[in-house]
Order: structure tokens, then C-alpha cells, then sequence
């Protein structure tokens, strides 16, 4: 009989489409709507790691692991609005500060591979159904969460595919000094490099990558960085237009509309370089993404930021390696004493 299940479920996964059902396990949350979370309302940026195994009968099991930045909105009426790559998932938070949310295979789609997203497909599981709970605890300035779950998906009473997803989201509300220039938190705040570097000019600065100096100054710019996240804000992020790149997985396309971007001082000189792409709607990163490694010109190709080191920040539309939609926009620089 075990064997006639089994020939039966591998019979559906390559004929009968409609045969097919999902049901998801560990994902329900165990906190509930508050109505006074004042005192835990803002708006936390970080990042998010997912590790998805997917286990398909008859294709085997493939696992991947990733990491997208995350912002996170939460209300004073025990709402919480989490958005991964312009997506949005809402959830709640209680009167204590623990929230949680309930995101589909759909909602995290920029976590998981393309791999595992057709390994699901041709098993016909559901992507709408929830398959993971992102829950955890807000203690200002902090918001930290664990992600779990199980999708099952069956086609005549036979599982035919499994998807185990677990994780960690880390994220936190920082000051930003309303002048432009980035304050980090006073336990973190390092002293600038003795006999600092000379005074910073746009327009004498070497630019690695497409020179933006005279691009016109479109926004402001200010700067949050802490908790191991850097997140540099501004209207450009809805107000650019954007265009369309691979996404560094080369499994799919994203919506890019900016750059951002580091200028550092070496050997008498300040070196300016892009570090990242901004899709739509994003504006942070992690912070230990900038650095030579992510730049790749030389002379910045092997330069990391030091504690107490300055350097400027600045964003810029579309500049890496080509103007890619013809628009030329840009913010000021900010100038950041590294934590």
C-alpha cells in the first residue's frame, strides 16, 4: 500500500495539477494585538537571513542561505509592517513588545532561490500559503525575531515536497544628526583619526566609478548606522526611476533606481566608489558591505573602514558602471566618523 501511495504522488506531480493541496506546520504566532505600544513605535531597519530547505520527492533536496535587508514599521496601536524588497507583511505587536508576522513563500520570495521556488512549483505546493512566523522582541533600540516553519504540500494524501525555512532577523531604530552628518550610539562613537584627513570636495575627489560631481543635488541625505546596519535615507527612493539588473544570484530581476556610495583617504587622495545597488523602496545595508570587497577598483579594492576612520557617504542614481536609465540625480555627501 506504501507503495502504491508513493507511485501514485509521483504520478501527480508530473500529471495531475489539481490533485494538489499545502498545509503549513510551527508557523502560528503566539502574540497578539496590543492597544498601547507607543513606546515600542518607529521605524527599525536591519537585516534578514532565511536558510530554505526544500526536499521533493523524486528531485531530492536543496538548501540556500540569504540575506536581505528588512525595515520594519511598528504602530502605536499594536501594528507591525515588515518589507522585504518592496514587499510588504503585516503583523502585530503586544503591550510587552513581542510581535510577530506570518509571510508566505510569495512574501520572501527575494530569500529563497530560484531552484527551490520551481522545485516547489512543479510539486504544485501553494506559494500563497503561510509557510514561516518571523517573531521575536522590541527593546528599543533593538528588534530582534527567529524565523521558522514548514510548508508541506500533498497530492493524493502523499507528501511530495517540504520546505523547512529558519532564520534571523535583526534590525534597530538609530539617531541620525538632522545637519547631515551621522551620529552613532554613545557607547560606539570613536574619535576621528588623529591629524585627520584634509578637507573633503566633491569635485576634487577621484571617482572609481562614474563621476556624479556634477550630477545636481536632488535630496538630502542623513545617515543611521548601528547594530551592524547602515541605512542612508532620503526621498530619492521612490522619487528616481528605476531599471531593471539581475539580481546577484543571477536567478532573477530586480528594480534598481541607486547607488550608494564611500569616499575614503589614501595616499593623500579621497577615492570615491559605489558599494551596492538600491532597489526601490530600499535604503539599507549591511554595514559590512562597505568595503574594497564590494567596491572592486583598485585603490579602494582592498580598503575596510576602520574604527575612528572618516569617510563621506553619499547616493547617487543609477552610476556603478552606466547611467542605465539616463537620469543624473544626486544627494549630498555626510560625513561619518566610523563606529
Amino acid at each position: 500500500m506504501r507503495y502504491l501511495k508513493t507511485a501514485l504522488g509521483l504520478i501527480c506531480i508530473s500529471v495531475l495539477a489539481g490533485c494538489a493541496s499545502s498545509s503549513s506546520s510551527g508557523v502560528d504566532l503566539t502574540v497578539s494585538r496590543g492597544d498601547a505600544t507607543g513606546r515600542f513605535a518607529g521605524t527599525y531597519n536591519g537585516t534578514i537571513s532565511l536558510t530554505s530547505t526544500a526536499d521533493v520527492v523524486g528531485q531530492g533536496v536543496a538548501t540556500d542561505s540569504r540575506v536581505e535587508s528588512v525595515s520594519l514599521r511598528v504602530t502605536d496601536d499594536g501594528l507591525v509592517f515588515m518589507t522585504v524588497e518592496g514587499v510588504v507583511i503585516s503583523g502585530v505587536v503586544d503591550n510587552s513588545g513581542n510581535w510577530g508576522v506570518q509571510a508566505s513563500v510569495d512574501d520572501l520570495g527575494a530569500l529563497v532561490s530560484q531552484k527551490n521556488l520551481s522545485l516547489l512549483q512543479d510539486a504544485g505546493c501553494s506559494l500563497g500559503t503561510k509557510a514561516a512566523r518571523i517573531q521575536g522582541q522590541i527593546n528599543p533600540p533593538s528588534m530582534r525575531g527567529n524565523v521558522s516553519g514548514t510548508l508541506k504540500c500533498k497530492r493524493a494524501e502523499v507528501t511530495v515536497a517540504t520546505l523547512n525555512t529558519t532564520g534571523n532577523l535583526a534590525a534597530s531604530s538609530q539617531s541620525t544628526a538632522t545637519t547631515g552628518t551621522a551620529i552613532a550610539p554613545s557607547n560606539e562613537t570613536a574619535p576621528i583619526t588623529p591629524g585627520g584627513p584634509q578637507d573633503f570636495d566633491l569635485n576634487k575627489a577621484v571617482y572609481l566609478h562614474m563621476d556624479v560631481s556634477k550630477w545636481p543635488e536632488t535630496h538630502k541625505l542623513t545617515v543611521e548606522l548601528g547594530g551592524g546596519v547602515i541605512c542612508l535615507n532620503g526621498g530619492f527612493t521612490t522619487d528616481w526611476p528605476a531599471a531593471q539588473i539581475d539580481h546577484t544570484s543571477g536567478e532573477y530581476k530586480i528594480q534598481v533606481n541607486a547607488n550608494p556610495w564611500v569616499f575614503a583617504f589614501r595616499d593623500g587622495k579621497w577615492y570615491g566608489g559605489t558599494w551596492e545597488w538600491f532597489a526601490v523602496g530600499n535604503t539599507c545595508k549591511p554595514a559590512r558591505n562597505v568595503e574594497g570587497g564590494h567596491i572592486k577598483v583598485p585603490p579602494l579594492a582592498d580598503w575596510t573602514p576602520v574604527s575612528g576612520e572618516t569617510v563621506y557617504l553619499m547616493v547617487a542614481s543609477l552610476s556603478r558602471s552606466t547611467n542605465l536609465n539616463n537620469y543624473q540625480a544626486r544627494t549630498n555627501a555626510v560625513k561619518v566618523v566610523w563606529p
